[in-house]
């Protein structure tokens, strides 16, 4: 696909990726009612609602928290409806999701919806329901569950704009030229290996933040190493910077762990989105048939593999903690996992006595 306009001058305009796709979303489903409807029904679709049409769209509209989301659907009474996040590969805030259900509850027919890339769907999804586990989400599809009476779910660009190509093309021609330069936009994001820098990103709060990846590794090992369940031991072994990332390497009763800070298994968008990752084999540093039984036990968003093949863990990291209470957290996951491991390959030897 030749690069759209909008791709091209993206790296020029002050701005997130979001605040770009989301203001040109807004801006065409503005211009036509026809894309507003077909829009509209294409989340209540999704998410399962009955919704009045029309809504009328408008972006960044601040909340009581000072929640700042991306999109909101209002009806003709000046009721929020439809809360609208974009992302590409950022984060979720502070208020994601739960201080945009928090500003839904309570009213009727009401829907939270993350667009996201089709590769970063079920990552995304996953931490979103982690988040929102507080409030009990109910299941309703695949992918949109019931949260205290708000609907939420997740849909991807692609479907959006490719929905709303065929409907310009059957209903309004002239909109076909914008949504093409959107879908060129979303193509270029998605499969750009660049991502134009910004005067903040140039600080040395980022050298800082960098250095932490690092640190959680190191103070991770160290904790293992004074663990007082398991032998635990690093003669021999050293920590090994690469391309990727950095590992520490450890032995742990019968086991050889990796711990990984990788940016490839990072980017990965199938699993849990995290940039700790734990490979565990035996002590021969093969991964055996008792390790890969245990393996398979984990649910699938758990796991990813590198491009050799290896199998790695992900290690869920908490947000707004020390370094010791991270990396706690973190080697309290690991130990877990070894021990339920062990458990597995002693209930296999009992069966081969």
């Amino acid at each position: 696909m030749a690069n759209s306009l909008l791709s091209y001058l993206y790296p020029r305009i002050k701005g997130s990726q979001e605040d770009v796709a989301t203001l040109t979303l807004c801006h065409i489903i503005s211009q036509s009612k026809a894309l507003r409807s077909r829009f509209t029904r294409l989340l209540a679709d999704r998410l399962h609602l009955i919704i009045p049409i029309p809504l009328n769209y408008g972006t960044q509209m601040m909340g009581a928290e000072k929640e700042r989301p991306d999109i909101v659907g209002i009806d003709l009474d000046g009721n929020e409806t439809i809360i609208c996040e974009a992302k590409f590969f950022a984060s979720l805030t502070a208020n994601q999701p739960n201080g945009y259900l928090k500003r839904l509850f309570g009213g009727s027919n009401c829907g939270l919806i993350f667009i996201c890339p089709q590769s970063r769907m079920v990552g995304l999804w996953n931490r979103i329901l982690s988040l929102a586990d507080i409030h009990s989400p109910q299941p309703v599809s695949d992918m949109c569950v019931d949260v205290s009476g708000v609907r939420m779910g997740i849909i991807c660009w692609n479907e959006i704009l490719d929905t709303l190509l065929q409907t310009a093309e059957e209903r309004d021609p002239g909109m076909i030229g914008d949504i093409q330069q959107l879908i060129g936009f979303c193509h270029e994001i998605e499969s750009c290996e660049f991502i134009p820098f910004k005067e903040e990103d140039l600080g040395a709060n980022i050298a800082i933040r960098m250095d932490g990846f690092y640190m959680v590794v190191d103070r991770i090992t160290d904790l293992l190493l004074k663990q007082d369940v398991y032998t635990a031991s690093k003669k021999g072994l050293h920590a090994t910077p690469q391309y990727n990332g950095y590992t520490q390497y450890i032995r742990v009763d019968d086991f050889a762990l990796g711990i990984f800070f990788d940016r490839f298994l990072w980017k990965k968008q199938t699993s849990i989105i995290t940039p700790f990752w734990l490979n565990l084999k035996n002590k021969d540093w093969k991964e055996d048939e008792a390790i890969r039984n245990y393996i398979r036990s984990l649910p699938s968003t758990a796991t990813e593999r590198n491009a050799k093949g290896a199998v790695f863990i992900a290690l869920e990291t908490p947000t707004g903690c020390t370094l010791d209470e991270t990396a706690q957290y973190m080697s309290d996951q690991i130990m877990g996992h070894v021990t339920a491991a062990k458990a597995i390959c002693l209930e296999r030897q009992s069966k081969h006595d």
